[in-house]
């Protein structure tokens, strides 16, 4: 299985708001997000007191085509909004290169996307599965 879970908050550049251009960005966004959304997640794009945010979650049995669209679109995020930061957490429990029993974290800061381990909720079989009894 697949899961993942984040949030952004939408922002043209890190300094003064072009308010044209984030509207730009926000119909931008708004087509990828209803191009790619599926039964499987959860997308919400809001202003919420003068800022948008955008929340993101989702399950599928295994990483198929709407996974990877999602995770496309997380990649297009600073490149369109370069002032954008935010994260997303993604558990692939198929995970082929070792990463199977950990989340991995999206950080979207500086108009760049870094990937990482998580260590907060990894590994998965230690800090997550149930505790024998």
């Amino acid at each position: 299985m697949v899961e993942f879970h984040g949030w952004v908050s939408i922002l043209d550049n890190a300094y003064e708001t072009n308010f044209e251009k984030l509207q730009e960005v926000i119909k931008r966004i708004t087509y990828k997000i209803n191009a790619i959304k599926g039964d499987n997640q959860i997308f919400e794009l809001k202003a919420i007191n003068g800022k948008y945010m955008l929340a993101i979650a989702g399950f599928t049995n295994h990483k198929s085509s709407d996974v990877y669209e999602v995770l496309e679109f997380y990649n297009e995020i600073p490149k369109l909004a370069p002032g954008s930061y935010g994260l997303l957490y993604i558990h692939d429990d198929e995970d082929k290169s070792g990463k199977d029993d950990m989340f991995r974290v999206w950080k979207i800061t500086k108009g760049q996307l870094i990937i990482e381990d998580d260590k907060l909720l990894s590994p998965c079989s230690e800090v997550i599965d149930e505790v024998e009894k």
